[in-house]
Parts: structure tokens; C-alpha cells; sequence
């Protein structure tokens, strides 16, 4: 029996799948479905194909109803695109280039309800129920999001007029205006370049106006306004933000009909915006009595305008791509049958159920993450995505079972079958999976289950590209098996699967996967966390100066008060308590950082100022040959630019820079620029997203030079993104001359605004609590004061190594099961025990134990491993005291077991003694199942024949060898006639 032992436990289960694929090869397949026969019959109904498929088609236009006046004068963008004679608006033409503002939005426009939810990402434009098919719409928060009008070229103002209507025989008394209304207010948060100019505050504040124009004695009447909101929260005119689906009455009182008014026109405008609102209207209706009956003299509903296709809203991405093409099936090929929970309804028909699809069009439809690290996944694959799934309204959860045929094992040799296939799965609570084998003869045996909980046994990590295999014990009096796969699962992520296997040979499986994690954790008894009391500090590590300099309507105090400049704070507070947005991207870093978030700083009021950050680096000595000159950082940056305004006067475009000023003959030079990133797009400087990465600057450092001081600046920002940084390194002829962490700023607090609530903090619980049903015997312990450090606990590691310090920091495992007898200040024998783990099936000889271990060597320090199979005496597998074994604070330790024949369960022991610290983590148990393969069956077919005869003979004689296999047969190191006869003999006396 061959016995594979692993170095790495993050490659097991991959190892796993590549011992079961390369043995497959060579042995009986019961079953294999790659699903690439699946007929894709079905047209997509996601979301992200049918709003692409339907968003060229015709969606708006400016052109109103029959007898309507539309003017394009009072909006900017329009006048100065034109050139068209208005009264003076204030439009700013010199400025305001053609590649400013939305098309579709300039003015009132006349659009399907539905493209204008869509293309507005909604934003509670769904919400005007009121309104339907066609509506009217003044949208400045769109007409914005093309260039930067509202600066560039001035305020968003809209009209648009009814035709006349006959007021003859009315009873002026009865008159009322009815319309359906969609409305959000805001103000004074946009500055014009006039309000910039003058130095005063933002003057924004979307209006609505219906003013009334009478015809009497055939003379058209002043206009007379009848309804007047407007978004300043002081105004009694005030139209609040609860006003986006209502039914507007404007009665006689308000319509103030003059005497011998014979018709009325009525003029609907939006004014004074900038990145405002919207205000939208659908059915217009004027109504009075006439000759004593209620009468409508005039209805609108804009059904009847012709609509155009988009403009500037034309979709893009992915989804253009599936229009009008079968892209998916739930009919399962080759006997696979796929079922659903009947009580399910709704939901993304593309994913009501496993679902039959390419990878390509998953991730797609997911916009992203799903699926895309699935490179096991080949073809056609099935897939399970409650987060899909849930992107249209349902009933759910989605719970889906995919079953293959009824297998025939009547062809076995072996009693221990291998199931294998790959997969894809992304975890979040409460989504689970299980997979069941269903045996003819009425046995039913789960072969996995996977739970999201993060306290469940049955937890399973993200795993989004993994080759599974699991043994299956065939029971006595079966001849078919049936397996199942079953996912259940809300918004929650997926479950993908390929390449289903069943078949006799050998694999390498998991038996046992087990490592502490945060959610049962909780506040330490007696140990402080800085990060979690203190995540955040406004000063630099000592020697370091920070500059902040906003330009614009507020002092430095203005903004958020966490953010003002380069801020040196925990990572994971960051992330976690600040705002993700993808900042838990940057895995480079660790413990504390120096961060510049412009986009955090804006979440408090900063007079709409320009973002300039400054930190500057000790002066560093020089000396001796200058050459080879590197500066290397770990880095995470997000630009944005271009979309915001400024008191300023400069539109945003998030820069980046370090500068090197040097010293040569005791004088500071000129500032040398080393690096630029900005958000310009179309310029050089342009730097994508980069959230995780390593930079290295070559630098050239002049002669005569004796110091240098590094500069970093994050400038020219707004609402835009970040800049972090950390691991600093300055490097010449290969000697590190100075190097930054950030792990000691000064003057570590609690944030002003964002300290996370006490019951946030989490790392630190006892064994038992992790629910992994591992347990600890403390009873050898001798003259210990209690607390944290009693025997093993679990923790998370960076607060274990900023409590007690030394070479705990070097252990890179982030949660760990500890014994740490120097910070527990006592001495004897602490146990850490897992749960017996079932090895039922696996081959003896073949378990191994993999974890992650660090390990203080000290005077006295005794650790081992121990083993007990059913329930036996404990045998000892490994052992280090401080003559053997050097501390190694992080590495991946793997022994190998010798489980003896018929054993059903093991179990480990961790034993830790008198001195010292050892932490253990990320514990693998894995095992070999199934028959090795028939080293005569040299072709790989599963049968032992003259075919495999006359292979070999090819392969011997004139090295034509299959893949994998050479003439070596009795694996000597020479091809000769020992191979020969040792072949014939196998052959004629079989496996």
C-alpha cells in the first residue's frame, strides 16, 4: 500500500483529488458525469440578461404628447450643446464640454418607468407604484452621473407645459388638478463654480413648480403658481423624503381660476438642481363640473409618446452577450434528475433548482465572485446559488437535490468504493449540502455534510475550487447506489459540482478537518486587545510627521474626525467596523496600518473640501556605495476621480505620491517624485484597483548623498477611495537600512465616532466553546493561578502575541489552540483531545495528521502527539523537548499513523508540559480508501487482458508507453529482462 504524507495542509484536499484522479485511471468506473451533455434549453430570465437584452430597445424620449411644450432652455448642458438663444440661465459654456451630462435626463423626459428603475440603479425610484408604463421625469441625479455638469455648467432646470384647456361652461368652484407624483428633495450640498467663485456656501435646492397660465379675453394671464416644494428642511414649501408615490390634488382654493377664464395651461418645472433628486408625474388629470357633472376636461398619461433607444444609457457588460441564447437547463443529462422543494416559488428561474450551465454565463450573471475561482470546473457544470437565485422575489429557501441514475455495482471486487467530484462552495449561514448514498437494498449513508455556522461541527470553510473524495462502504446484499447531492440555501452564496466519479481503485480522503475560529469568542477575562480597545490612532510611529491639508470651505478639523489625513489603525477595525467595500482585500497587511480614506473622511461634513494627505519618514542615514537602491511597501489602493465637486474650485482625481528628499552636504534637496497613481483614466499616471500588493520602487539615489526622508501623499481627493500602506522596507545593496511596520503609532485610542461596541470584540474562548467537541484534561497542572493562559484555549493569535510578546508574532496562523506555560506562570501537563474521527474503510497504515504548529524551545519544554484507536491506550507518534527540537514558530507539521487493520476510529492527543508556549491549528486528519490499482492492467482499461499483454510489449521493446507508466515494471531503476519476466508472472497470476 502506498502512503502519501503531505507538508502543506492548505493542499490536501487538492492532493486528494489528484490521488483520485490518477488512479481512476487505472481501475473500474461504476460512474462519471461531467454534465457536458446537458441539452442548455432555456433562455436566461436573470436579471443581468433581461435588463441587458431590453435596454436598447426603445426606452425614452424628449418629445412630448401631442400639444405638450418641451423646452430644452434652462438646462446647460443643452444650451451649450446647441447653442440654442435662451434667457440667461447661468450655463457656464466655457467650461462645459460635450461630454457633460446624460442625454436621456436633460430636462423632462418622457421614459418606460421600468429603464428608467433599471439604468438609475432605483434608489426607491421603484416605489412609484402610481406611475406606470410611461411617466414624466426630471432626474437631475442622473442627468449628473455623465462628466460633472453641475459644476462644469451650471443648474439642472426643467420645464415642460400642458396644450390649453377649455375651461368654457366650467364651474370654476369645482375645479381640481390630480396627478401621480414621485418626488426626493436635497440641497445645498453642490456647489456651482458661480457659488465657488462668490465663496459661499452651496445654493442647490431642488424646486418643483406647477404654475397656472389663464387665458382671459383671449389674452394669456401672469403665470400664477399653484404648487410650490422645495428641500430646504427650514422652508414651510418643504417636501419631505416620504413622497415617492403620492396622489396630488391641487384644489379651487389653490388654482386661483381668474373671472372669464375661458382655458388654462399648466407648466410643471424642476429648478435650482444639482446632484439632487428627481421628481417624476404620470396622469395628469383636470377635472370641474359641467353643467352641474363631474367632468374630465383633460387626461394624460404619456402613454402615447415614441419612445427612442438610449443614448447614454445604453447597456454594456456581460449580459448582451446571453440575449435570445439557451444558456441553462434543470434537465439533468444521461439519467440525472434535479428536484425542488415544491413549496418554492419566484426566484431567478436560471437558478430555481441545480442548474445546468457554463462558467462563463454563472459568473456573469454573478457579476463577479461566483464561480470564478472554479478552474476544476470544466464544460458544462451544475450549479447551486441560493445568492442568485434570490436576486427576484421567492418563497424560498432554495432547496435543490440533484440525484444520479441508479449505479450498477455488480461488477465490484472490492467492498469500499471512492466517490469524488469537484466543487465550488462559499459558506455563509444558514446554507448547507449534504451528499447521501441511497443503496438498492434500503441503506441510506451520508457521505458529507456541510453547515455554514460557524460553532457547527459540521462547518465547512470556503472551498471554491477543491477535488472531493469519500470513501463508500457498500453494504451487504446492495447492487445499485444512487447519490444525491442536496443544497439548501437563502441569499446566502453556492454550491458548484463537476465531474462526479464513482469508482474502485484508491484516494486519499478527509477523515477530519478542525481549527479555532472568532465567532464563539469573546473578551479575554484579564488581557486587553489594543486593536479591539484601541484600534486607531491619529499620530505616527515615533519619527514620523503627518501633514493635513484640505483646500476648500472648512478647516482641518472639518470631516470625519477618524480620517483627517493618514490615519494609523488595526486592519481588520477597519475593514470590519469602518466599511468593507473591498478592504478586507488587503491580506498583505497585518495588525496595524497607515490608511488615507478620503471616502470615510467624507462621511461627516467637510464643506465640500479637497482631500491632501501628508506622512513623512524619519531621515534615514546614508552611507557608503549607494547602488542597487530599492523602496518596497505592501499597498492597497482604489482610485476614483472626476465625479465629485469641490469648493476648491479643482474637480477630484485621487492622487497618490511618494517623494525622496535627499541630503547632500548637510542640505536638504529638491523633492525627486518616485511614484504617481491617479483616477484619471486616460492618462499615464492611471493605476486600476489594487487592493492586495506588493510595490518595489528602483531608486536612484545621487551622489554625495548622506540622508533621505520618504514622503507618501494622498491628494486631490473627495468621496473617492483609499490609499493604505504597510511593511515598509528601504533597501540598498542589499541591506535594509530602514524598515516600517506601524505596529507602535503613538498615542493608540479609542475611535471618536467609530469604537466598536465591547461585545464586538472577539479572541479569546475556551476549547469547548469552539463546538468542535475537542476537550482538555488540566488536571495535571500543578500551582497555576487561573486566567486565560490555564492549559489550552483557543485565541486569536494576534491578540495572544501582543498580550505576552517575544516570537509569538512570528505564528502567521490567525486562531489557534494555545498552551502557553510562560504566560500562564505555572507548571505540569496540559492536554488538548479531539473527538474520535470514524476510519471506517480507510486502508491501515495510511492515516496521517497534519497541523500548523509554533513552538517555543525553552529548558523543560516537553510536547507530543498521541494516538488511541477505539477508545485504546494512548500510543505516542511524536515527541520534542528542547534538546531535539529548535523553536520553529510556524510551520506544517505532518506525521504519519500507523492505524492498524480493522480499526474504526482514532483519536489525537496534544500534550504540552512545564515551559515554554505551543500553538496548534489548521488540524487535518486524511487517510487512503479503496484498492490500489492492478499493476498489470497496463493499459488502464479496468480489465486484465492480451490488450495489456501487447501494451506492455510495445512499451518494453520500443518505448511506446502509456501515459504515466514505463518498461520499469518491477521498479528497479533499469528496463531488462527482470521487468519482463516479473510482468509475465503478474500477468499470469493476476492482481
Amino acid at each position: 500500500m502506498r502512503h502519501r504524507s503531505h507538508k502543506a495542509a492548505a493542499v490536501l484536499s487538492l492532493l486528494a483529488g489528484a490521488a483520485a484522479s490518477q488512479h481512476a485511471a487505472a481501475q473500474t468506473v461504476f460512474y462519471f458525469e461531467n454534465f457536458d451533455s446537458a441539452v442548455l434549453n432555456q433562455v436566461s430570465g436573470d436579471p443581468r440578461v433581461t435588463s441587458a437584452c431590453t435596454g436598447n430597445a426603445p426606452s425614452f424620449t424628449h418629445v412630448p404628447p401631442a400639444g405638450w411644450s418641451w423646452t430644452g432652455c434652462g438646462m446647460p448642458t443643452f444650451e451649450c450643446r446647441t447653442g440654442a438663444t435662451c434667457p440667461p440661465s447661468g450655463a457656464t459654456c466655457q467650461f462645459c464640454g460635450n461630454n457633460e451630462g446624460v442625454f436621456e435626463w436633460e430636462g423632462w423626459s418622457f421614459a418606460d418607468k421600468a429603464f428608467w428603475v433599471r439604468v438609475a440603479g432605483d434608489q426607491r425610484r421603484s416605489e412609484f407604484t402610481l406611475g406606470q408604463g410611461n411617466v414624466a421625469i426630471a432626474d437631475p441625479d442622473e442627468w449628473d452621473d455623465r462628466g460633472n455638469p453641475k459644476f462644469n455648467c451650471g443648474r439642472f432646470n426643467a420645464f415642460m407645459t400642458t396644450p390649453a384647456i377649455n375651461l368654457a361652461g366650467t364651474d370654476a368652484a369645482s375645479l381640481v388638478l390630480n396627478f401621480a407624483s414621485s418626488w426626493r428633495p436635497e440641497a445645498f450640498d453642490d456647489p456651482s463654480r458661480e457659488d465657488v467663485a462668490q465663496g459661499r456656501p452651496p445654493t442647490n435646492n431642488q424646486t418643483a413648480t406647477v404654475r397656472a397660465i389663464y387665458t382671459v379675453g383671449g389674452v394669456d394671464q401672469p403665470a400664477v403658481t399653484v404648487l410650490l416644494w422645495d428641500s430646504d428642511p427650514s422652508s414651510p414649501n418643504y417636501k419631505d423624503d416620504n413622497s415617492t408615490n403620492d396622489n396630488i390634488f391641487v384644489d379651487a382654493s389653490s388654482l386661483s381660476v381668474p373671472v372669464g377664464a375661458t382655458a388654462v395651461k399648466f407648466e410643471f418645472s424642476l429648478t435650482n438642481a444639482g446632484n439632487d433628486w428627481w421628481w417624476a408625474i404620470d396622469n395628469v388629470i383636470l377635472s370641474a363640473d359641467v353643467a352641474g357633472l363631474p367632468t374630465v376636461l383633460f387626461l394624460e398619461d404619456f402613454e402615447g409618446v415614441t419612445l427612442l433607444p438610449p443614448v447614454h444609457e445604453v447597456p454594456s457588460g456581460c449580459g448582451i452577450t446571453y440575449c435570445d441564447q439557451q444558456v441553462f437547463t434543470h434537465d439533468g443529462p444521461n439519467g440525472v434528475v434535479v428536484s425542488l422543494d415544491p413549496t418554492v416559488t419566484g426566484g431567478v428561474p436560471d437558478w430555481r433548482g441545480w442548474s445546468f450551465v457554463r462558467r462563463p454565463f454563472w459568473l456573469c450573471m454573478s457579476g463577479g465572485p461566483n464561480g470564478a475561482n472554479f478552474v476544476n470546473g470544466t464544460g458544462v457544470i451544475a450549479v447551486a446559488d441560493g445568492d442568485e437565485f434570490d436576486d427576484l422575489a421567492n418563497t424560498g429557501p432554495l432547496d435543490t437535490t440533484l440525484a444520479t441514475p441508479a449505479i450498477d455495482l455488480s461488477g465490484r471486487t472490492a467492498g469500499v468504493l471512492v466517490v469524488s467530484f469537484d466543487s465550488s462552495w462559499r459558506r455563509e449561514a444558514p446554507q448547507f449540502a449534504t451528499v447521501v448514498a441511497e443503496f438498492d437494498n434500503g441503506v441510506t449513508t451520508e457521505l458529507i455534510r456541510w453547515e455554514s455556522e460557524a460553532d457547527s461541527p459540521f462547518r465547512k470553510d470556503d472551498a471554491e475550487n477543491e477535488l472531493v473524495a469519500r470513501p463508500l462502504i457498500v453494504p451487504s446484499g446492495a447492487n445499485a447506489v444512487t447519490l444525491k447531492f442536496r443544497y439548501v440555501g437563502f441569499n446566502n452564496w453556492w454550491w458548484a459540482i463537476d465531474n462526479i466519479r464513482l469508482f474502485e481503485g484508491e484516494a486519499v480522503v478527509e477523515i477530519a478537518r478542525a481549527t479555532p475560529n472568532d465567532a464563539p469568542m469573546a473578551v479575554a477575562p484579564s488581557i486587553d486587545y489594543d486593536p479591539c480597545f484601541r484600534p486607531w490612532s491619529p499620530l505616527p510611529p515615533a519619527g514620523w510627521d503627518t501633514l493635513f491639508d484640505p483646500i476648500g470651505g472648512c478647516p482641518i478639523e472639518c470631516g470625519r474626525a477618524e480620517w483627517r489625513g493618514w490615519a494609523f489603525a488595526n486592519k481588520d477595525w477597519w475593514w470590519q467596523q469602518v466599511d468593507n467595500q473591498r478592504r478586507e482585500e488587503f491580506t498583505n497587511a497585518r495588525g496595524y496600518i497607515a490608511i488615507a480614506d478620503p471616502d470615510e473622511w467624507d462621511d461627516a461634513p467637510n464643506g465640500l473640501s479637497q482631500f491632501n494627505a501628508f506622512m513623512t519618514s524619519p531621515s534615514i542615514a546614508l552611507a557608503g556605495p549607494l547602488a542597487n537602491a530599492t523602496l518596497a511597501f505592501d499597498s492597497s489602493w482604489r482610485p476614483e476621480g472626476f465625479d465629485d465637486g469641490c469648493s476648491c474650485g479643482e474637480t477630484n482625481n485621487q492622487t497618490a505620491t511618494i517623494t525622496a528628499v535627499y541630503t547632500v552636504g548637510g542640505v536638504p534637496q529638491p523633492p525627486v517624485e518616485v511614484l504617481r497613481w491617479d483616477s484619471d483614466e486616460s492618462g499615464p499616471f492611471f493605476k486600476p484597483d489594487s487592493t492586495n500588493e506588493h510595490v518595489v520602487l528602483n531608486l536612484s539615489i545621487p551622489n554625495g548623498a548622506t540622508a533621505v526622508r520618504f514622503e507618501y501623499g494622498l491628494t486631490k481627493a473627495r468621496n473617492d477611495w483609499w490609499w493604505a500602506v504597510d511593511n515598509i522596507a528601504f533597501t540598498v545593496n542589499g541591506s535594509t537600512l530602514f524598515s516600517e511596520d506601524f505596529e507602535q503609532p503613538l498615542a493608540l485610542q479609542a475611535p471618536p465616532t467609530e469604537n466598536p461596541a465591547v461585545q464586538q470584540c472577539k479572541y479569546f474562548s475556551t476549547v469547548a466553546a469552539q463546538g468542535l467537541n475537542f476537550t482538555v484534561d488540566n488536571a495535571g497542572l500543578i500551582d497555576c493561578p487561573g486566567g486565560e493562559f490555564t492549559g489550552f484555549n483557543a485565541w486569536l493569535t494576534d491578540a495572544w502575541a501582543r498580550s505576552e510578546g517575544g516570537q509569538r508574532s512570528g505564528h502567521g496562523a490567525p486562531f489557534a489552540f494555545i498552551s502557553d506555560f510562560n504566560a500562564g506562570q505555572c507548571d505540569g501537563l496540559a492536554r488538548l483531545i479531539t473527538p474520535a474521527y470514524s476510519i471506517i474503510g480507510v486502508n491501515p497504515n495510511t492515516v496521517t495528521l497534519d497541523f500548523r504548529s509554533g513552538w517555543l524551545n525553552e529548558a523543560g519544554h516537553v510536547s507530543s502527539v498521541e494516538v488511541s484507536f477505539d477508545g485504546g491506550a494512548w500510543q505516542n507518534v511524536l515527541a520534542w523537548n528542547a534538546i531535539t527540537k529548535p523553536t520553529v514558530v510556524d510551520e506544517i507539521v505532518s506525521v504519519e499513523i500507523n492505524n492498524p487493520e480493522g480499526a474504526s476510529t482514532v483519536r489525537f492527543r496534544f500534550n504540552d508540559q512545564d515551559a515554554g508556549w505551543w500553538a496548534v491549528s489548521q488540524i487535518v486528519v486524511t487517510g487512503v480508501v479503496g484498492t490500489p490499482p492492478c499493476p498489470v492492467d497496463f493499459n488502464g482499461d479496468g480489465f486484465v487482458d492480451f490488450f495489456d499483454f501487447d501494451t506492455f510489449v510495445d512499451c518494453f521493446e520500443g518505448g511506446a508507453c502509456p501515459d504515466g507508466r514505463d518498461g520499469d515494471f518491477n521498479g528497479d531503476g533499469f528496463v531488462d529482462f527482470f521487468d519482463f519476466d516479473a510482468f509475465v508472472f503478474a500477468f499470469e497470476n493476476g492482481c
